[in-house]
């Protein structure tokens, strides 16, 4: 049947040349709805519902709600809500398909609490697609406490799509028969978000998961994070190369990927904010700690986690490969030295052994040394004997570097000899 709202709603929208799903968006209600309204089948929808459509119409909200029967327009049928929590109660015919996750704008809790702002709902949807699972709804809050309390953390039902609708975030859930089931029996009532906030404004940063429950305000205040415990979290995740919402499961498997990956024990000390050249016992204690005091509990064992045989072949393996790579480092520096002609190919050992010790130091000695040698001239052979007067080519170098002659001459009879090239020296 017809109504004024229904025909001015019409109206307005030929007039603006907008669709019912432009209409629907608008008001936060699906298509159908909107179209039962203009329709004039519903009378009278919820306050909020017609601000939204005043809003898009650029139409005052008083003249919408004028155009209600007088005898309904003092009725709000908007659903009763706290602390995030949305109430199933009215809803008829089963569960409805979509639901609202988050209002829109500042959303305030009920036990004194600051607000939360959700004020950026696509980048609240874009950071919340960006989970490696489907969101559950599960019934109490169960996936959280399930490793307290031990019970099983069933579903009710997989979030599947999620919308911006009026500045408000939905989401399509797609209902397990227990979760229908525990509905339509009136087993449950409410439906409560969990999220993840930033300290600095409350600001909204992705939806994690939804719970039935029948005691939202209590829940949410038992499942809302500290901010030391989510400032301790992004402080792990941004050592480790994550975005600062990344949770528990993310740091823990960035952490797995490190080990995968071969990566340093300097790499993991920098990270648990040890000093590069912290011991391994160190570095266990230290990662341990923080990953316990992320979650709120007592340090771990890491030995309960990983046997200890893992632990040191991967530490032994680890310092091969940074020797190797060390080693081929001042292979390749020495080897660049003689081929722009600023050594000879008779010091490459010493040369070696030099950009082994200090790369910074033999850099520079290669950046400020002259060129003693034109590149791709034939080199003179090294004398026969060790101990024989140096060529014209070793006295340059001596020159260049300020070296005694008669020192080099020792270090060029003990490398003959088998003898380390640096001995007795000191850093």
């Amino acid at each position: 049947m017809a109504s004024r709202l229904g025909d001015r709603l019409r109206a307005l929208r030929d007039e603006k040349a907008l669709s019912n799903a432009r209409l629907a968006a608008a008001a936060g209600i699906d298509e159908s709805t909107m179209g039962a309204i203009i329709a004039g089948d519903i009378e009278r929808p919820p306050d909020a519902r017609l601000r939204g459509l005043a809003k898009l119409l650029d139409v005052s909200f008083e003249s919408l709600l004028a155009l209600v029967p007088s005898a309904r327009r003092n009725e709000d049928a908007a659903a009763a809500r706290s602390i995030c929590a949305l109430d199933l109660s009215a809803a008829g015919g089963g569960p409805p398909d979509w639901i609202e996750l988050m209002a829109a704008g500042r959303v305030a809790p009920t036990d004194g609490r600051e607000p939360w702002l959700n004020d950026r709902p696509d980048d609240v949807i874009a950071a919340t697609r960006g989970l490696t699972i489907e969101p559950v709804v599960d019934f109490d809050h169960q996936t959280d406490y399930a490793a307290k309390t031990g019970q099983a953390a069933p579903a009710a039902g997989w979030i599947k799509e999620l919308q911006v609708r009026a500045g408000a975030i939905w989401g399509r859930v797609e209902w397990t028969e227990r979760g229908r089931a525990a509905l339509a029996g009136k087993e449950y009532r409410y439906l409560s978000p969990v999220f993840e906030h930033a300290r600095e404004g409350r600001r909204v940063l992705r939806i994690l998961r939804a719970a039935l429950t029948n005691n939202p305000a209590l829940t949410l205040t038992a499942l809302a994070r500290k901010d030391s415990e989510m400032d301790e979290l992004k402080r792990l995740a941004g050592l480790l190369g994550l975005d600062e919402t990344a949770d528990e499961t993310a740091i823990a498997a960035a952490i797995a990927a490190l080990k995968t990956a071969g990566a340093s024990l300097k790499a993991i000390a920098k990270a648990a904010g040890l000093e590069p050249d912290a011991d391994r016992k160190a570095i266990e204690t230290a990662v341990a700690s923080a990953v316990a005091k992320a979650k709120g509990g007592a340090a771990p064992d890491p030995a309960a986690y990983v046997p200890r045989s893992e632990f040191d072949q991967v530490a032994t393996s680890l310092a091969a490969l940074q020797k190797d790579s060390a080693d081929g480092r001042a292979a390749k520096a020495a080897d660049e030295a003689i081929a722009e002609g600023k050594i000879t190919p008779a010091q490459r050992g010493w040369a070696v052994a030099y950009a082994a010790k200090d790369p910074d130091g033999f850099h520079d000695f290669v950046e400020k040394g002259p060129v003693i040698v034109k590149p791709g001239a034939r080199q003179a052979r090294t004398p026969a004997r060790a101990d024989g007067p140096l060529s014209e080519a070793e006295l340059a170098v001596c020159r260049a570097t300020g070296v005694d002659p008669e020192a080099f001459m020792k270090q060029r009879i003990a490398l003959a000899a088998g003898e380390p090239a640096f001995a007795g020296e000191s850093d």
